[in-house]
């Protein structure tokens, strides 16, 4: 029996107007040749001033205390044949770029940038994100309710949220699947960039077809706690009634860098547009303006003809798994 073919992952821009099922997970040339070839240096030093590089010395200094260990009572350590192999992963994970993401989110501010990265990797020793396979979440990933697919202008992943297409009541399989979903567009993202974009479908979203406040709360958190200065700006699409309610819900846990970035698109003015959107939020915008038409999804305005078919994109996202990211273009 001879085994199927490898998937070779797109990367090139989709054909505008074409109907496709093939997903764009690595990021097409064209959008690479365009960034600044500094941000795939992969010495994040040389942008330092003096006084960064001895924040970032000192950080890397005290973080060192918080790796797993053996005997640690207090967060017990795994099998004594596995902690070296935890360790390792623990100090590989915690590379400059992960140390500065977390001291710009605490304001340079060393003890707090300390007890945020330790408070995410005891997360990261049980919760167990990047352990995480396509078995453990296909269900959930049935109808594209989320999904990566694309990039914006800038090489950031395109990440895509559209509450009615929810087919579970499992909030703990919802996270999880959530937490898979960031993970791969981690490993979408070019090196030398750290951020996504966020794209969320609200149009006719109600309390009945939304998931919990509490589920969005936890969510909320876990991309605020857990993945510091991942969240490069989001839009809501055609947002209903509901949203100005959830908002008003769920911004105290939304920290005002975030929220700022927070942005409200009308398709075709199918929503009127409210004078004030939300205090602290973005503005109203257009998706063109940050992604290549050709690149954002035909669902959202754009010419990219996508249609949804899990088996196709599941495979995808599978064989994802094993590609290294690719370098900006010098």
């Amino acid at each position: 029996m001879t085994e199927p073919a490898p998937i070779r992952l797109m990367a090139s821009m989709p054909v505008p107007g074409v109907p496709t099922k093939l997903p764009v997970l690595s990021c097409p040339d064209v959008i690479l040749k365009r960034l600044d070839s500094s941000a795939g240096d992969p010495d994040l030093k040389k942008k330092l001033s003096p006084e960064q590089l001895a924040t970032l010395h000192e950080f890397r200094l005290l973080i060192s205390s918080h790796f797993t260990k053996v005997g640690d009572k207090t967060d017990p350590a795994p099998a004594d044949s596995e902690i070296a192999d935890v360790r390792q992963d623990e100090e590989s994970w915690c590379d400059d770029a992960c140390l500065l993401r977390y001291l710009r989110a605490s304001n340079w501010k060393v003890s707090h940038a300390a007890e945020r990265l330790e408070a995410t990797l005891k997360w990261r020793r049980s919760y167990k994100p990047h352990k995480i396979t396509p078995d453990d979440v296909k269900t959930e990933s049935l109808t594209g309710k989320i999904y990566v697919n694309g990039f914006d202008i800038i090489g950031r992943p395109i990440l895509y949220l559209c509450p009615k297409r929810e087919n579970t009541k499992d909030y703990d399989q919802q996270l999880k699947h959530t937490v898979f979903v960031l993970e791969t567009a981690i490993k979408m993202m070019p090196v030398g960039v750290e951020q996504m974009v966020i794209i969320i479908d609200y149009e006719d979203v109600s309390m009945r077809t939304s998931p919990p406040l509490s589920i969005s709360r936890r969510f909320l958190e876990v991309l605020g706690n857990h993945y510091p200065e991942r969240f490069g700006i989001g839009f809501v699409v055609n947002p209903s009634w509901y949203l100005w309610v959830a908002l008003t819900i769920v911004s105290p846990f939304l920290d005002p860098v975030s929220k700022a970035k927070l942005n409200f698109v009308s398709l075709d003015n199918k929503v009127k547009k409210k004078e004030s959107t939300n205090d602290g939020t973005g503005t109203w915008t257009s998706l063109q303006k940050y992604i290549d038409n050709e690149m954002l999804d035909a669902m959202f305005g754009g010419a990219y003809m996508f249609e949804w078919d899990h088996p196709t994109y599941w495979s995808h996202i599978c064989a994802l798994r094993n590609v290294r990211k690719r370098k900006i273009m010098m």
